[in-house]
């Protein structure tokens, strides 16, 4: 019988390109162990020196959810490690067997692989490669984590040494600068939940370059489920997780074990499918909403749309509304003011209720909703692309109030706003999701595609439905 020190061989369980997992028996306390032995062939003195640190940072580890290690040794000069046997197989067997999994069952594996991470995250540890062939089902479905063998202390870096890991799972700020902490942790588990739903790895490109460019610069596209449909917070959950800048993604493991906790509560799962569904315009809500200025944005919006449309509603109940936000205070003023509007020798408008009573509730509705959305977007790097949307929203909504001149009365007025919001979809696209933006325009471009046709791929929804969506919440009136 084949031994590794004094442990007996049974079989082989795996390999990967630098060792072989075996199942063997520990004589001693007769029980089965795992073997991970580092083949001998062009084995160097730092890989050597690698596998003894993942047997000092798992050994000062203790959960559940962290595959145990039970010591290491030597085998005719090539080091091994002799581990906790976990009775099952791993995430990336499962998946290759099962195909995509349930949601419920992807967040639940999740949910109990991240208790690893927290714990080791606690300890000063970054896993670094955490993937499904490194995440352990048992045979009662519970997750461990396993492989430690790059980990590292947070706060430190690779600059100038290299990268460490697997590319598809790295985080953008490690491939950018070498930075090491816990949120690459983060990042990664968001792609093994995109793994265990769609059943593919989220970046796969042709080599290493190609595929750490996507994890860097490229959207993550949700591909269409196959079979079960996936709950909108369920992929909100993942966005966040996944996202590319890091001040946008959960601060912690635990903050993402929350999130996914949450989502597996039956009662706040009902709650969230009662007030908003599943559909795509859901999930674009919902990650809308992680945006701070939406929620403040949409609530203004359709406060003054509903003083604005109630016959109860009076010019200082309006006017304390504007007043509420300075900025939009000053511009309804000095447009008030302009020429355009002064021509019929009104004289100078001081106040916001004088303008309401000068120019009528309707007109200020389409100067404050046109300016909220104008002045809410900030000077960012797509600041170009969005000053361009914005432009032809505004000729939109000049052009159409043109040409409902000398109609019957307001409709000029109510064509203004339909005219600035026909483009909405368009620019909440630009503003809220840069990077499917960036996808949309490289499909039409590569394809000679349609914008619809490209919105359905990457958005699942036509922007024009979107930007329907979207006004509806605010409470637009069907009418516009």
């Amino acid at each position: 019988m084949h031994r590794i020190g004094k442990f007996e061989v049974v079989k082989t369980l795996g390999q990967g390109g630098q060792s072989t997992v075996y199942l063997a028996r520990d004589p001693d306390l007769d029980r089965p162990v795992a073997i991970k032995l580092l083949r001998s062939e062009g084995q160097s003195g730092e890989l050597c020196q690698q596998w003894l640190q993942e047997a000092r940072a798992i050994g000062a580890l203790r959960h559940p959810a962290i595959v145990a290690i039970h010591e290491c040794g030597d085998h005719a000069g090539s080091p091994y490690l002799v581990f906790e046997y976990v009775e099952g197989q791993t995430l990336a067997q499962l998946i290759l067997r099962e195909g995509a999994l349930a949601p419920l069952r992807a967040a639940s594996l999740l949910a109990s692989a991240l208790e690893a991470l927290a714990a080791a995250h606690e300890a000063g540890l970054v896993h670094r490669d955490f993937k499904p062939s490194n995440i352990l089902v048992n045979s009662v479905g519970k997750a461990r984590v396993t492989d430690f063998g790059i980990a590292t202390r947070a706060g430190q870096s690779d600059g100038g040494q290299g990268l460490s890991g697997t590319p598809s799972y790295m985080a953008p700020e490690y491939i950018a600068g070498g930075a090491i902490s816990p949120q690459n942790d983060v990042f990664a588990a968001g792609l093994v939940l995109f793994e265990m739903l769609f059943a593919r790895r989220a970046f796969q490109g042709e080599g290493i370059l190609q595929t750490l460019h996507q994890v860097a610069h490229e959207p993550l596209v949700f591909p269409t489920p196959q079979g079960v449909s996936i709950p909108a917070e369920l992929l909100d959950v993942m966005g966040k997780a996944t996202a590319k800048n890091p001040a946008l993604r959960y601060a912690s493991v635990k903050d993402f074990q929350l999130a996914l906790r949450n989502y597996l509560s039956p009662a706040e799962t009902a709650a969230l499918q009662r007030a908003s569904g599943s559909s795509t315009l859901d999930f674009l809500l919902l990650r809308m909403r992680h945006k701070t200025d939406f929620p403040s944005m949409s609530a203004s919006i359709a406060t003054i749309n509903q003083l604005a449309g109630s016959e109860r509603s009076d010019a200082a109940t309006l006017s304390n509304a504007i007043l509420k936000d300075l900025a939009l205070t000053n511009k309804v003023l000095r447009i008030a003011n302009s020429a355009f509007y002064t021509r019929n020798g009104s004289g100078h408008i001081s106040t916001v209720s004088r303008a309401i009573v000068i120019l009528g509730f309707e007109t200020i509705r389409q100067l404050a909703i046109s300016l909220m959305l104008f002045e809410h977007i900030p000077d960012k790097g797509h600041s170009g692309l969005l000053k361009d949307e914005f432009l032809r929203a505004n000729l939109r909504g000049l052009l159409a109030r043109a040409l409902g001149k000398g109609q019957r009365q307001r409709v000029d007025e109510q064509a203004f706003i339909c005219g600035l919001f026909h483009g909405l979809g368009r620019l909440l696209v630009q503003f809220y999701f840069q990077e499917e933006a960036a996808m949309l325009a490289r499909l039409m471009a590569s394809e000679r595609c349609s914008e619809s046709a490209a919105a359905l791929r990457v958005l699942g929804i036509r922007l024009d439905e979107l930007g329907i969506g979207v006004a509806k919440t605010w409470g637009v009136p069907d009418t516009l």
